[in-house]
């Protein structure tokens, strides 16, 4: 948040548009993070302790996508 405000305050006074950039990017994070959370929660009421298994499995595929393009680029 402190990130936003910063970039989204010096693009405002400095009528930078890479400020912008930033600030759009850091607030894209923001707001992924927001619905993962709004996601589990209404997730975690359907299938309870369940939802705990969501991480690992997400980050295995991350591994997964980031090993192949490890592979693909050597």
């Amino acid at each position: 948040m402190k990130t936003f405000g910063a970039t989204l305050g010096s693009g405002l006074l400095n009528h930078d548009k890479t400020q912008f950039v930033k600030t759009r990017n850091v607030g894209l994070v923001i707001a992924a993070f927001l619905i993962a959370a709004i996601v589990a929660h209404y997730l975690g009421l359907i299938i309870g302790a369940w939802t705990m298994f969501g991480a690992p499995i997400m980050l295995l595929f991350v591994w997964f996508f980031v090993r192949q393009d490890e592979l693909g680029t050597k």
